[in-house]
């Protein structure tokens, strides 16, 4: 019984370290962070293009955000240009303001794996 007692005991004392976050877990987290960081293997390349949506391209284009047809034909084009992958950081909650949804909704499904 006293066995249990102790186990229990040490369980629970590191549970409540541990759910505190005391300050010195949080520095030895950054820490190991950092030494993860270091020790990677740098790689420089220059297959990485950032296209970006700048003055020039709202006056070329018109008003953000750019209907959705539009974004899936720049889309296939990256695609069709040899890109790898293409990382778009925007959350599409509602329906498209000018009508492209339909499209844009065929350009992904034609992405998708099988």
């Amino acid at each position: 019984m006293k066995k249990w007692i102790i186990s229990l005991s040490v369980i629970l004392f590191f549970c409540g370290i541990r759910f505190s976050d005391v300050w010195f877990l949080e520095m030895v987290r950054l820490k190991a962070l950092d030494q993860h960081q270091r020790s990677q293997q740098e790689t420089i390349t220059d297959k990485i293009v950032t296209v970006e949506i700048d003055n020039d391209s709202v006056r070329e284009y018109g008003q953000w955000p750019w209907a959705r047809d539009k974004l899936a034909g720049d889309i296939e084009n990256l695609y069709r240009r040899g890109a790898a992958i293409v990382v778009l950081p925007i959350l599409f909650a509602d329906k498209d303001r000018l009508g492209g949804d339909a499209q844009f909704d065929e350009m992904l499904k034609k992405l998708q794996p099988s």
